[in-house]
């Protein structure tokens, strides 16, 4: 929402006209139509990445589903077992993406101080605090006044 509200957050995007997008597996009409029926969640290989559809494409390739209260067909369940099973397939998908995913790009100052990063976040509670030897201390408990803990933690 920040980024969207606020144009001074990004550099103002410069499109490539020779740019391809790589948009993964998805099924063309012929596939979906050999197909006796499509089901989102689940993987044709064992890579844990589903293959997608695009709209319009063909009927079969419809479907619908409500946030994570799915099964791997994308029907609707309150089944425990039938939800770690989506999500085990999530983690698998993951540990999987994470080999494309490049290296965080770290930029520093040489004048830079912690205190500089972490001044507001101390008085809101919402990060973690840091000892005077840069490691972590714990989260303020949900129940804790965040200025009493901010107070404590400097």
């Amino acid at each position: 929402l920040d980024i969207g509200m606020n144009d001074w957050v990004t550099p103002e995007f410069q499109w490539d006209d020779t740019a391809s997008v790589d948009r993964g597996k998805v099924l063309t009409a012929e596939q979906l139509e050999g197909m006796e029926k499509f089901f989102r969640y689940v993987p044709e290989n064992g890579s844990a990445v589903a293959p997608r559809t695009l709209p319009g494409v063909h009927p079969r390739g419809a479907y619908f589903t409500r946030g994570s209260g799915h099964n791997k067909f994308g029907g609707y369940t309150e089944s425990p077992d039938e939800y770690q099973e989506v999500m085990d397939r999530l983690a698998r998908k993951h540990k999987a993406a994470a080999r494309f995913v490049p290296a965080p790009e770290i930029r520093t100052r040489p004048d830079a101080q912690k205190s500089d990063l972490l001044r507001e976040p101390y008085a809101t509670g919402a990060m973690p605090r840091l000892h005077g030897d840069g490691h972590p201390q714990a989260w303020p408990s949900r129940n804790s006044n965040p200025t009493e803990h901010a107070a404590r933690s400097i």
